[in-house]
């Protein structure tokens, strides 16, 4: 093979293209992990405001239907897979996807505050993917 000019531009261009190529899929990349982890940070702000208020009270009544029914919807957030509830009887219910030891996990004391005094009722466990799996949708 000639050592020409039009092979040279040829590979120049190809290399440039394959670069660009990468230097754009890792900017949109980093900014679509950016975007799901602030939706991600968005459920469980609307999870602690909204159905933490539901929760306690349930606890507080023993109404472990209605519970379940609160831990299924939680379950209907995006990101959010699997919900754990450890009640303080040691008592366990959860919902959504089987457990995963890849996905990352938070906790929320359930608290009920009477007049004088706070009681912890359980600890809320929602699951949500990983940094990892946020990166590969």
């Amino acid at each position: 093979m000639k050592k020409s000019s039009t092979w040279r531009f040829f590979l120049v261009t190809f290399a440039s293209f394959v670069v660009a190529v990468t230097v754009v899929s890792a900017i949109f990349g980093y900014f679509i992990y950016k975007n799901e982890k602030q939706h991600l940070e968005n459920n469980l702000m609307l999870l602690e405001e909204v159905y933490v208020n539901y929760l306690v009270p349930t606890l507080q009544n023993s109404d472990y239907k209605s519970l379940e029914k609160q831990i299924e919807g939680i379950v209907g957030f995006p990101h959010i897979s699997r919900v754990e509830i450890t009640t303080e009887d040691g008592q366990f219910f959860s919902a959504g996807s089987p457990e995963n030891h890849e996905l990352q996990r938070f906790a929320h004391n359930l608290v009920f505050v009477g007049e004088e005094t706070a009681r912890n009722l359980g600890t809320l466990h929602p699951f949500s993917f990983s940094g990892e799996q946020i990166r590969r949708t």
